[in-house]
C-alpha cells in the first residue's frame, strides 16, 4: 500500500492556507476562488467560482476557459527540436491542444535554447527588469530569487484544487522532496516539472567479451571490480601481445560527475557519496565528499593508478576523448544512458566488442547504495498578481494525461513511430518519475509474451529495438542495453526492488554561501582529489576536509541544516 506522502503535504500546505484565510489577512491570488476558507474537497463541490476579472469557471483540473484566455508563456527548448511540416513553436499539436480542451492561447515571449545558458540569459533580464512573461519556466536558483523577490505566485491553494487525481499520484510516486523543493515557508510556489531520480543512479559497465575471454567471473564485490580491472591491465584482453589495455576508465571531470566514467559509482561501493548531501548519525545534513569514506575509496583509485589500473593521463581527457578510447577500456561507472553515447559507437568500430550492465558492489557486507539526484530539473512559475495562476495547473495536468496517463495518445503527443517527438512541444517537458522504468517492464513482459497491445507508441519503438538487435542487427544495440532483460534499466529496477538508493538529502537552490563559495570548492575538490589519484599523500584528504571547512564549508553546512528545519516547521 501506497505511503501518502503528497497527501501529508497537501495537508499541511491546505492548513496554511485555511488558517491565513481564518485570520482575514490572506492576500493569494487563487484564480476567484471566494470559498477560500473551504477544504479543497468542499470546493471542488462547487460548480464555479469567481476570478479576479469576474469570469466563471469551473473549479475543474481541465475546465475550459469561454471565452479563451492568452497567455504570455517562455520556455527553455532543445536546439535538437524538430517540426512538422508547416508547423512552428506557436503551430503544433500541443498549441491545438491546450486551446481545443483548455481555452488557453499561448503567446511565446521567447523560447530560447538551453544549451549554452541562452534561455537563462534572456529570463535572467527579465527578472532584473521585472517585465516577466505570465507562465514561465525556471531552475532551482531562479526560483529561490523570485520568491525572495515577491515576483512570483503563491500557488498552494490552487495546486491543491485543480490538480488532477493521475497528477497527484504522479508527485506522490516522486516523493516529498518534488513539491518541498519549490516550498518556502509553507507555501508552494511554482510546480516542479518531474524528472526520473533513479534514471540518475550509477551504473557498472564491463567488457563482456574480455571477461569472458579471461574466464572472469561476474563482479558481486569490489574485490571483483579491483581483481577484474588488474586482469584486464595485464591479462591482455583483446589479444595483440601489447600491454595497452585499462582496467578502469574516468574523465578529467570524474570527480564531479558527468554521467560518464565518473567516479561515483565505485565511490558508492565504499559507501562514500561525491555531490550528495547526507544524514549523518545525529541525524544532521552532512557533505558527501568530506566524509572519511571517500579517503578509502582514494586511496584504492591511487592504488590501481599506480598499478596502470587507470589511464596515466585521464586527468587531460574529456568525455569525448575517453569515448573514443573505449575499444582499450574494461570498466566505467556511468549512467543508464551510456549504451548510447559514447558506446554504441564504440561497439560499431570495434566489431565483436559488447558491454554488460551491473549493479555497483559493495567493499564489505553492508550492501552498496546507489547515489540519485532529486527527481526535479526545473519549475514552472507564474508571475505575481496574474489572473489566472490555475491555468498553469491545467497545463500540467494535461501535459501528464496525454503523454502518461490512463488515456494518452503518446503516439500523438510524445514519440510517434517515426521518431519525432511532440513532448518538445509543450510548455514544460516533465515525465512521471517511473516512466523509463514503466517502459522496461512492460517492453519486457511484451518480449515474454508476444503481446504489444498494451504498449503505447515510444514502447513499441523500444520493442522494435531490441527485436531487431536479438535479430543481428547491432546499430540497435544501444536500444537493448538499456531496455532490454539485460540492460542498465534491469539494474535500475533491482536498485528500486532492493531498497539501494542514495538520495541526495538538499534539494533546494543554491543557499547564499553555496553562490559565492561552491565554485571555489569544488575546484579545490577537483584538485585535491586527482592529485590523490595520481600519487599525492593521502593525508592531503584531510588537509582538505579542514580547507573546505574553514573556506566557507562550515557556513554551507549550517545554512543546509537551517533550510531541512524550515521544511520541518
Amino acid at each position: 500500500m501506497k505511503n501518502s506522502k503528497l497527501s501529508v503535504i497537501a495537508a499541511v500546505l491546505s492548513t496554511v492556507v485555511l488558517l491565513t484565510a481564518c485570520s482575514g489577512n490572506g492576500n493569494s491570488n487563487t484564480g476567484g476562488n471566494t470559498n477560500t476558507g473551504k477544504s479543497s474537497n468542499e470546493a471542488s463541490s462547487n460548480s464555479t467560482t469567481t476570478n479576479n476579472s469576474q469570469q466563471s469557471v469551473d473549479i475543474d483540473p481541465f475546465g475550459k476557459y469561454d471565452p479563451p484566455i492568452t497567455i504570455d508563456v517562455a520556455k527553455a527548448s532543445s536546439a535538437n527540436m524538430r517540426f512538422g511540416d508547416g508547423e512552428d513553436i506557436n503551430n503544433n499539436v500541443w498549441q491545438r491542444e491546450y486551446e481545443e480542451r483548455l481555452g488557453i492561447k499561448l503567446n511565446y515571449v521567447f523560447a530560447s535554447v538551453f544549451e549554452g545558458g541562452a534561455y537563462d540569459q534572456k529570463l535572467n533580464l527579465s527578472i532584473a527588469s521585472g517585465d516577466l512573461p505570465d507562465i514561465f519556466q525556471v531552475n532551482a536558483q531562479q526560483l529561490k530569487q523570485l520568491v525572495a523577490a515577491g515576483q512570483v505566485e503563491d500557488l498552494t491553494e490552487v495546486f491543491d484544487q485543480y490538480t488532477s487525481e493521475y497528477t497527484k499520484s504522479l508527485y506522490e510516486d516522486a516523493g516529498d522532496s518534488a513539491l518541498l523543493s519549490a516550498t518556502f515557508e509553507g507555501k508552494l510556489y511554482a510546480i516542479p516539472a518531474l524528472a526520473s531520480s533513479l534514471d540518475t543512479a550509477p551504473v557498472m559497465y564491463v567488457r563482456k567479451d574480455w571477461r569472458e575471454k579471461l574466464g572472469l567471473p561476474e563482479p558481486k564485490t569490489m574485490q571483483d571490480v579491483i581483481a577484474m580491472a588488474e586482469a584486464f591491465t595485464n591479462g591482455d584482453p583483446d589479444g595483440n601481445g601489447v600491454k595497452d589495455t585499462y582496467g578502469i576508465a574516468f574523465t578529467k571531470d570524474a570527480v564531479v560527475g558527468t554521467g560518464f566514467a565518473d567516479l561515483q559509482g565505485f565511490m558508492n561501493g565504499y559507501h562514500a557519496y561525491l555531490n550528495t548531501w547526507i544524514e549523518d548519525a545525529s541525524g544532521n545534513l552532512v557533505y558527501g565528499p568530506i566524509q572519511p569514506e571517500v579517503k578509502q575509496a582514494l586511496q584504492q583509485l591511487q592504488d590501481l593508478y599506480k598499478a596502470g589500473a587507470i589511464d596515466r593521463e585521464f586527468a587531460t581527457k574529456d568525455m569525448t576523448k575517453v569515448g573514443e578510447d573505449l575499444s582499450k577500456i574494461g570498466i566505467q561507472f556511468g549512467q543508464m544512458w551510456n549504451p548510447i553515447m559514447p558506446m554504441q559507437g564504440s561497439v560499431l568500430s570495434n566489431p565483436g566488442s559488447d558491454w554488460e550492465p551491473f549493479s555497483i558492489v559493495s567493499i564489505d557486507d553492508k550492501p552498496a547504495l546507489a547515489s540519485v539526484v532529486a527527481p526535479v530539473v526545473k519549475y514552472l512559475v507564474v508571475r505575481k498578481g496574474y489572473e489566472h495562476p490555475e491555468a498553469a495547473i491545467k497545463i500540467n495536468n494535461l501535459t501528464y494525461e496525454n503523454l502518461q496517463g490512463p488515456n494518452a495518445d503518446y503516439e500523438k503527443f510524445g514519440t510517434n513511430l517515426d521518431g519525432q517527438e511532440g513532448l518538445h512541444y509543450t510548455l514544460m517537458i516533465a515525465e512521471p518519475p517511473l516512466k523509463n522504468n514503466t517502459i522496461y517492464l512492460k517492453v519486457n513482459e511484451a518480449l515474454k509474451t508476444g503481446d504489444d497491445s498494451k504498449l503505447n507508441s515510444e514502447m513499441k519503438i523500444t520493442l522494435g529495438d531490441i527485436t531487431a538487435y536479438n535479430n543481428g542487427d547491432m546499430n540497435k544495440w544501444a536500444g537493448a542495453k538499456i531496455f532490454g532483460p539485460d540492460s542498465s534499466q534491469a539494474v535500475l529496477n533491482q536498485y528500486q526492488l532492493d531498497g539501494r538508493i542514495m538520495p541526495n538529502s538538499f534539494y533546494g537552490g543554491a543557499t547564499d554561501s553555496m553562490a559565492d563559495k561552491n565554485a571555489s570548492l569544488e575546484k579545490l575538490m577537483v584538485e585535491v582529489f586527482t592529485k590523490i589519484i595520481m600519487g599525492d599523500s593521502i593525508d592531503n584528504f584531510d588537509k582538505f576536509v579542514e580547507d573546505w571547512k574553514k573556506l566557507g564549508g562550515d557556513t554551507i553546512t549550517q545554512e543546509v541544516n537551517e533550510w531541512r528545519a524550515g521544511l520541518k516547521g
